[in-house]
């Protein structure tokens, strides 16, 4: 999900194109990502191929952004020049539709927020209100605040989405999606997040989304943040810590051999 994330942000910000090539593969990415959580939930456990499967859909990815940086010209001829990033957003959204799946605008900092005017904000289907980074520092806290109060307006019935998805040390949880769903099947979850009934709630317990639904889950908001994470024991606080040392180690040292 991270390599497709990547492909996304250099579209956010203009510097390759939107392509047939690109949203298949995005696609392609969703649907692997659902078929390892149908997978796990069957089985009880990842699939044992989901190491190679992954490594080739990044490998996808990477031989495609190399092959678009080699297409793009240092400076874009005028074609290029008088269309906005904003045109790949939308028409991205309209593939996805089409496709059942959802356009979420993701930990939306002030460096992604000028990709999104009037018609890409109208595309999205979700936003990120609350994620873990809003939990580092101030600054970022408010632009992320700042953005959803601007789409709401600008979008109203926008799904306010609560993720746990951090490049870092925040435990899966900290922040999370309270989802108000007709059914429990694919097609109520999509139905329900696109109709904006969800709640995303933070690590201090605040609720995002219409203040009808905030009031009944704002109690469970604020007992979710008081609760400790899954993977808070010492053990694995160790392993998170055996891990990043044996990374740096890596990156310091080099691969023997």
């Amino acid at each position: 999900m991270h390599a497709a994330e990547d492909g996304l942000s250099a579209v956010r910000s203009g510097s390759v194109p939107v392509t047939a090539a690109l949203i298949d593969l995005c696609l392609a990415c969703l649907d692997q990502v659902s078929a390892w959580i149908d997978q796990t939930q069957t089985g009880g456990d990842i699939p044992g191929d989901a190491d190679a499967q992954a490594d080739e859909l990044i490998r996808r990815f990477t031989q495609l952004a190399n092959r678009d940086a080699a297409a793009s010209p240092s400076r874009m001829d005028g074609a290029h020049a008088s269309a906005p990033p904003v045109a790949g957003l939308t028409t991205l959204g309209s593939q996805l539709l089409e496709a059942q799946k959802l356009l979420i605008a993701a930990h939306p900092s002030a460096r992604f927020q000028p990709a999104f005017d009037a018609p890409a904000v109208a595309a999205l289907d979700g936003v990120e209100a609350a994620h873990p980074m809003i939990h580092v520092d101030a600054r970022t806290r408010r632009e992320v605040a700042a953005f959803y109060q601007r789409v709401a307006v600008e979008h109203p019935g926008i799904a306010a989405i609560g993720s746990s998805d951090f490049h870092n040390f925040a435990p899966v949880g900290l922040s999370r999606t309270f989802l108000f769903a007709k059914s429990r099947a694919r097609e109520g979850v999509l139905e329900a997040i696109r109709a904006g009934r969800t709640v995303a709630c933070d690590g201090t317990g605040q609720a995002y989304g219409p203040a009808e639904l905030t009031v009944l889950v704002a109690d469970d908001c604020r007992r979710a943040a008081g609760a400790p994470p899954n993977d808070a024991s010492l053990a694995d606080r160790l392993a998170t810590w055996c891990i990043c040392l044996g990374l740096v180690a890596l990156v310091v040292l080099g691969v023997p051999g």
